[in-house]
């Protein structure tokens, strides 16, 4: 491949690049991804991270709908 085949085919590559670009632009994506649950009679989701057990469940006694949470512990080497 001789330097004008690369330079035409860098080219068109750019152009590709900038429609997408464009495309984007024009409709984007979502601006956050919000996760449903499969049964719309459930809460709506709501995803926080504590880092102590006693503050989350202090968050969703300030929290008007009904809210479901999940508890995850973290194991690390130094406790």
């Amino acid at each position: 491949m001789n330097a004008r085949q690369m330079k035409r085919k860098w080219k068109e590559r750019l152009k590709e690049v900038e429609e997408r670009s464009s495309q984007y632009k024009r409709s984007p994506l979502c601006p956050q991804y919000r996760p449903q649950l499969s049964k719309p009679w459930q809460p709506s989701s709501v995803w926080k991270i504590f880092h102590r057990q006693a503050s989350a469940f202090n968050y969703v006694k300030t929290c008007k709908e009904d809210v479901h949470v999940f508890a995850l512990e973290k194991n690390t080497k130094d406790g």
